[in-house]
């Protein structure tokens, strides 16, 4: 009697287990399925993406199909303005200037080429991903009126256009800085090499900062400069110009801002800055370029904006993946995560990488597995990086994680290929080795931050 008792149970046990393993799914669960992320996914869509387009390359010049008409300079003026000048104005960051008809017509057979192969601008972030305000854009019906103008054989304005050309970087726009000044360095070296140079900011009182702008003698040869605050005399026995390389101090200090080619000059709006404690200096870690600079000078000029004390405070956080490998001729994705230890709204980011960099992609996934785009880069530049400002704050809400997948290409088929022999490539400073850097401007969320401008382009 036992022996059946026990064989009913085990009969009845089996029959709930097999109707409970076999029982359809509610469309609450199969919801819940689908909103698990699985960041491997992503790596992997991000790399078909690049082979896809590494097959059948985008169509890279634009539709010829507008009709032409006669085009006044007096209409195509404000566009360079907007778009070209903030660049191509005396000591800026680009190579010649694009201020006047003059200057505008001397450079024409170079404007129709860039035109024509969407190459200007050189703004690289994808417009439908996320909205930011450095992003000058000029379409494709624009491009044509250039074109157009330069194919009618660049004929002067027959109207008047009093377009005011803003000055970015310039001299004469100083009035509220306070201004400081490295010692002018000779570069010893065509390759690769790092300077530091320390300024003692007088700082008798904790001080806001909203805006650092950066003035160079010779802007051609730095590929970046990295800014520290030294708020614990970690530099008292540092010289005011030395090669950081040889010196552990960066890791010491408290990294708050950069700049490199690409990026424009910006300041935060008024309820935001940076906080310069009493007696801290500055520490400018500049790199100079590979092309060649070895025996030119240059000097930097940093103008500060201070002001009272702000409602919220900005950081300055970063992230790397020192642990990426990339062997020679295989193209593979790398990822870099950041766990922030509060809820955050994000103002801006930075990402850096080398050569072997082809596409990058940057995004959030709250605690209920929501994504959240921050920023997607189609066309990878090593030449135009820089800070990337949000039109709007982006909410990151409390235990999410950030993610940075990257697209690395060590073969061949990389026109940007640093290394010939192609090489195994690790992570090291150097340009031809890569790195995979995440700089983010943050500060602690605030209910209706998605909907507040938190920056502007000083122009």
């Amino acid at each position: 009697m036992k022996c059946i008792t026990i064989n009913l149970f085990l009969f009845f046990m089996l029959c709930f287990l097999f109707i409970g393993c076999n029982k359809n799914p509610t469309e609450k669960e199969i919801s819940k399925t689908k909103l698990l992320f699985n960041n491997d996914s992503a790596q992997d869509n991000l790399l078909a993406e690049y082979l896809k387009e590494l097959k059948n390359p985008v169509k890279s010049i634009i539709d010829t199909n507008w009709s032409k008409r006669i085009i006044d300079f007096s209409e195509l003026f404000p566009v360079f303005v907007d778009n070209c000048t903030p660049c191509h104005i005396e000591n800026g960051n680009a190579p010649f200037v694009l201020t006047s008809f003059e200057s505008i017509r001397k450079k024409a057979r170079v404007i129709r080429e860039v035109m024509l192969g969407r190459l200007m601008p050189p703004f690289l972030a994808d417009p439908h991903y996320s909205a930011l305000v450095n992003a000058p854009r000029i379409n494709d019906s624009t491009r044509w009126r250039i074109i157009n103008w330069i194919d009618q054989g660049c004929k002067a304005a027959k109207q008047p256009y009093n377009k005011k050309i803003e000055e970015y970087f310039h001299t004469s726009d100083r009035r509220n800085y306070t201004t400081y000044e490295a010692e002018e360095h000779t570069i010893n070296s065509n390759s690769d090499s790092y300077q530091c140079y320390v300024i003692d900011l007088g700082l008798k009182n904790d001080s806001f900062v909203r805006a650092i702008r950066y003035h160079s003698t010779n802007k051609s040869t730095i590929h970046h400069i990295m800014v520290y605050l030294d708020t614990a005399n970690v530099l008292k026995s540092s010289p005011s110009c030395f090669d950081c390389m040889k010196k552990d101090v960066v890791n010491k200090l408290v990294p708050i801002d950069s700049w490199s080619r690409g990026m424009v000059a910006y300041q935060l709006s008024t309820d935001f800055a940076f906080k310069f404690p009493k007696g801290s200096k500055l520490l400018l870690q500049t790199h100079y370029g590979n092309e060649g600079n070895k025996g030119k000078k240059e000097k930097t000029t940093l103008d500060i904006l201070y002001k009272t004390k702000p409602e919220r405070e900005i950081k300055f956080e970063i992230a790397n993946n020192l642990k990426i490998a990339l062997p020679a001729y295989k193209v593979k994705t790398e990822t870099l995560t950041f766990k922030p230890d509060t809820a955050i709204s994000l103002i801006g980011c930075v990402p850096h990488m080398h050569f072997l960099a082809k596409k990058a992609e940057l995004f959030a996934i709250t605690n209920d597995n929501k994504k959240i785009n921050i920023l997607k880069i189609n066309n990878w530049d090593y030449l135009w990086q820089g800070s990337y400002l949000f039109k709007n704050l982006i909410e990151i809400p409390a235990k999410s994680t950030i993610y940075m997948n990257v697209v690395y290409d060590n073969t061949s088929k990389n026109l940007q290929q640093p290394n010939n022999p192609i090489r195994d490539v690790k992570y090291d400073t150097y340009s031809n080795e890569e790195m995979m850097v995440l700089c983010l401007y943050t500060t602690v969320l605030k209910k209706g931050d998605k909907t507040k401008m938190p920056l502007e382009i000083l122009r």
